[in-house]
């Protein structure tokens, strides 16, 4: 039925593993510039969100909200791949391979958390002031 090796299905799928990792910023280089580039496009995310995109529906506005934690979330992964970061913390007794893995897991959980937050959620509603005379 399919004639590809498992050899030829590996080597396809690396390719087009390499080429996303190109394309996301994990590839080889410099990441500090990815890096900053994923906060600060989830903070300005944050800062439109409540002004100029405060007019959108209802589903739009949950969909950017998940898309800054998705910036967040990547910002936070590349920052804990980043070399020099555990260099620094190493003096400490901080490892990539001892506190790394920790840390990144619990970051996927806050995500998955908020994401969840994020779309079972309900819209907020505005209270009457209401006077007492």
């Amino acid at each position: 039925m399919y004639t590809h090796s498992r050899r030829q299905m590996g080597a396809t799928l690396s390719d087009s593993g390499v080429g996303f990792t190109r394309v996301i910023g994990q590839g080889r280089g410099f990441a500090a510039p990815q890096l900053a580039l994923m906060f600060a496009l989830g903070w300005l995310l944050l800062i439109f969100l409540p002004g100029p995109f405060s007019a959108l529906p209802l589903f739009l506005k949950k969909l950017i909200r998940v898309g800054i934690s998705v910036c967040l979330l990547a910002g936070v992964s590349m920052l804990l791949n980043w070399q020099p970061l555990w260099i620094i913390l190493t003096p400490f007794g901080l490892t990539r391979n001892q506190i790394g893995f920790h840390l990144l897991a619990s970051a996927v959980c806050i995500w998955w958390i908020s994401s969840f937050w994020i779309f079972f959620s309900r819209p907020t509603q505005l209270r009457e002031v209401t006077r007492y005379e």
